[in-house]
């Protein structure tokens, strides 16, 4: 048979959802036909444990997006890969289960919170995660966008709201409010970082200028630093 002629036809193999398990179990141990069986929605579990070994990254992100890779695979590979997993149609269906990583698997959370290639859907259902550390962790990402922070700007941890005060990307307005936190280290720390954001920005209007003077005067903890 052309050699040609069988490579075709065993890509088709690979990609064939009606294919049998076994014969894609085979068809896993040919290196380039290894990414298109962790494609495959017919793939056994124990396969893609195999595949799962794997070093190849293509092979690896086929995994992730897979609906039909098992839970603790997505679970150990997904926080490497967090712009596959969101791919993934199970992650939507994990969030009306009672039986959820996203409830139980902390470590996994974590992770998926401190990566910055996460997208911002994985973390906006982190942000809302019952662990204040997973919060934490989500106020520390660089990617994180504004209406998060302005969320977690009022989370009840005070120290999910510290790390929001010292995250670069704060925009002024917020450093106002929570100049006025009630726990006195979010209340000096933010008195901090927003008179600096004033005082160095030479676009500062006036009006901001003497808010900073005023806060300084409201903030005794912030000038007994002085």
């Amino acid at each position: 048979m052309n050699e040609k002629y069988l490579a075709l036809e065993q890509e088709e193999e690979a990609l064939n959802e009606n294919t049998h398990p076994e014969r894609l179990d085979e068809l896993a141990d040919v290196p380039h036909l290894a990414a298109l069986v962790a494609e495959n929605v017919n793939t056994s579990p124990e396969t893609f444990t195999k595949l799962a070994i794997n070093k190849n990254e293509d092979i690896l992100k086929a995994i992730v997006r897979n609906p039909s890779t098992p839970t603790e695979i997505l679970i150990e590979l997904g926080s490497l890969y967090p712009q596959q997993l969101v791919k993934n149609p199970i992650v939507d269906l994990w969030l009306l289960e009672d039986n959820n990583p996203f409830l139980y698997e902390n470590t996994f959370k974590k992770k998926l919170a401190c990566n910055r290639t996460t997208p911002v859907k994985l973390l906006k259902i982190l942000a809302r995660d019952s662990d204040s550390n997973v919060r934490l962790e989500v106020v520390k990402n660089p990617n994180i966008p504004v209406s998060l922070l302005e969320i977690l700007a009022r989370d009840s941890d005070s120290n999910v709201r510290l790390e929001v005060v010292k995250n670069p990307n704060i925009p002024v307005s917020l450093l106002e409010i929570l100049a006025y936190d009630y726990d006195p280290l979010v209340c000096d720390t933010t008195s901090i970082y927003f008179v600096y954001r004033v005082l160095t920005d030479d676009n500062t209007p006036v009006s901001l200028l003497q808010k900073s003077v005023n806060q300084l005067k409201h903030n005794k903890g912030f000038l007994s630093l002085l």
